[in-house]
């Protein structure tokens, strides 16, 4: 793959030449469910505060052509059930996950959207079908069924299909997932705040850059939980919305599941290039700069940019509450085309932290 950087090695299925002893040619692997959970070091997990962004990647194919899936991948509380093959992503004590792709119901095994769990349920928007019913499933995934409208499965305008075959026909072909975790960032209307969760998936010909990641979501908009719908009967009374609302300080795991997969380059970070292998210095080394206009004694703030983005500047008198509840200093403040935003304020009268969001312009 000429987009991301990759090494040697693998997980998955072993094939029938990798067996001890060999069999032939052409016989299938018995290996089928595949679960996993690896612990996240604290220095990662320390990175999960409220108001920042975490972003993961992984490449992933195939193994087989048998009832396969495309695996699963969670940030979660606790290791899953061994067997569960991304069926409803059962955690040991009932924990809660956050991430995407693949799993059960049936009808979607193949396909890439963001989903989390909590307390065992999953949900996904608008909850996939429930007796024919798009909108009233209630997350929780009891039929495996293959229809179109089967119990669980989302129509095809709220995922992205897994690539399956090359267009010679061959198996093996390469996914890129990455997906991007928003921790409270989202007002939720009552006083608190949503996490949002966003997955999308890359071919190995494309352009691996956090642009073509947002003009995914523009196309699909439902890949991020931020644009998920209310559900139309709400099963739950604390979060009618359908939308995660995580405690992130519990994370500790990567928790993986499916059935025949291959799965190698997974990363963890907090910058989309992190997440994709690539040196990303520019985002990884976003840096409000304070210095004092001695002529004039203001306070001067400066920042890097980008195109296609605004920037909102809070103040904050004690590092106190969430980010987004910050006082809102000067909102939408557009890029400069220098690649860096300078403005003057009058000095706080007492102790004052700034902070600079870059947001999507709308």
């Amino acid at each position: 793959m000429a987009n991301i950087p990759h090494s040697g090695g693998f997980a998955g299925p072993v094939g029938p030449e990798d067996k001890d002893p060999p069999v032939a040619f052409g016989t299938r692997s018995p290996t089928g469910n595949l679960d996993a959970s690896i612990s996240l070091d604290p220095s990662v997990t320390a990175t999960f505060q409220s108001g920042t962004t975490t972003w993961f990647g992984y490449v992933a194919s195939h193994a087989d052509n048998r009832n396969q899936s495309s695996p699963q991948f969670l940030l979660s509380t606790d290791p899953i059930v061994d067997g569960d093959r991304g069926y409803r992503m059962q955690t040991i004590n009932g924990g809660s996950g956050i991430g995407g792709t693949g799993g059960q119901a049936r009808g979607n095994l193949f396909d890439v959207y963001p989903q989390y769990y909590e307390g065992g349920v999953k949900h996904q928007s608008p909850g996939g079908y429930q007796d024919g019913i798009l909108g009233d499933h209630d997350g929780r995934v009891i039929s495996v069924g293959s229809r179109p409208d089967s119990d669980a499965v989302l129509p095809a305008d709220l995922k992205m299909p897994w690539v399956v075959r090359d267009e010679d026909g061959n198996m093996g072909v390469p996914n890129i997932v990455v997906g991007k975790i928003e921790w409270d960032a989202e007002d939720n209307g009552e006083g608190g705040f949503y996490d949002v969760i966003t997955i999308v998936n890359f071919a190995e010909t494309d352009e691996l850059t956090e642009a073509a990641f947002d003009a995914l979501v523009e196309l699909k908009p439902e890949l991020s939980s931020r644009n998920w719908p209310a559900a139309t009967t709400p099963f739950d009374v604390d979060n009618p919305s359908n939308k995660p609302d995580l405690d992130q300080s519990l994370f500790n795991l990567i928790s993986l599941s499916g059935v025949k997969f291959w799965i190698d380059e997974i990363r963890v970070g907090t910058t989309f290039g992190a997440a994709t292998g690539g040196e990303d210095i520019a985002r990884s080394e976003f840096i409000l700069s304070i210095n004092q206009n001695q002529p004039t004694s203001k306070i001067q703030l400066s920042w890097p940019t980008r195109e296609g983005r605004v920037y909102n500047l809070r103040s904050n008198p004690g590092l106190t509450g969430a980010p987004p509840t910050w006082t809102l200093v000067e909102g939408g403040i557009a890029p400069s085309g220098t690649g860096t935003n300078t403005m003057e304020i009058d000095p706080p009268e007492d102790v004052l932290f700034y902070r600079v969001e870059e947001v999507l312009e709308p």
